[in-house]
């Protein structure tokens, strides 16, 4: 009995060993492991704490920052983008549009100029100077520079126009042209008289005028101007036809004009 008491105690006494080893021994684990974590916060403390580490962290966040503005600034261009695909989509179509109704107004303009004869009728391209539609058919005068005398009588007759005296504009410029016919004023006499008619509604006299600047004086700078009021003259005589060829001649001879782009429009009205 008292060896089965030595041998109880003896197991007691080893398994208290055992304890007391193990706690000894967690206690220095734990003991351990308290330091390795307090290193280790200390350790991050000190990276945190790295001024290099922090600069580094403020430029990625800026850099991010910036990234962010620049693909905001993408998409910004990416809608501007389509909003002037669509824009210049839009106005491509309008300039095919405009370009194959100009080239439709080209081939008639074409045919018509085909169409159209140089030498008009006598009766109507062939006024003579005093405006009487049976006399001699006129032929190009070569005009000198005016005198003074000349620039006068002009000045005149043109204040009368401008001044709504149409009358008397009219005898003064038909003076003009009986006293100096070679001046290069003759031209521009004969043109403002055309309007003068024109202005009263005497169409077959404005004609008469405008087509005088035009076979008598076929270099000066009026006859383009001329060509127009003439097809207008023909037009308002109900000559529809002879209007038609008057317009589509003066774009023919005098394209570049603005009397031209004005005969254009008149000839699309006519259509």
């Amino acid at each position: 009995m008292i060896k089965n008491m030595f041998v109880k105690l003896s197991v007691v006494s080893l398994s208290a060993g055992l304890a007391l080893s193990l706690m000894a021994t967690n206690s220095s684990v734990l003991a351990a492991t308290q330091t390795s974590n307090e290193e280790r916060l200390q350790r991050i403390e000190r990276i945190i704490e790295n001024p290099v580490l922090l600069q580094l962290s403020r430029r990625l966040g800026e850099q991010q920052r910036e990234i962010q503005e620049l693909q905001d600034q993408i998409d910004y261009l990416k809608r501007d983008l389509r909003k002037v695909n669509r824009l210049s989509d839009k106005r491509n179509k309008e300039s095919d549009d405009r370009l194959s109704e100009l080239e439709s107004t080209r081939d008639k303009l074409k045919t018509q100029k085909e169409a159209y004869v140089a030498p008009l009728s006598v009766q109507e391209s062939a006024p003579t100077l005093s405006m009487q539609e049976n006399d001699a058919l006129v032929i190009p005068i070569t005009t000198h520079p005016a005198t003074e005398k000349e620039q006068v009588a002009y000045q005149l007759a043109f204040n009368l126009i401008k001044n709504s005296q149409y009358d008397a504009a009219i005898q003064a410029f038909q003076a003009f042209l009986d006293n100096h016919k070679k001046s290069e004023l003759a031209s521009n006499a004969s043109y403002w008289m055309g309007e003068a008619f024109y202005i009263q509604q005497v169409y077959s006299k404005a004609l008469n005028a405008f087509n005088l600047v035009i076979n008598a004086y076929p270099h000066t700078s009026k006859v383009a101007d001329a060509m127009l009021r003439a097809g207008d003259c023909l037009e308002n005589l109900k000559q529809l036809n002879k209007a038609k060829d008057r317009y589509a001649g003066l774009i023919a001879l005098h394209p570049k004009t603005r009397a031209a782009e004005k005969a254009i429009k008149r000839l699309e009205t006519l259509q």
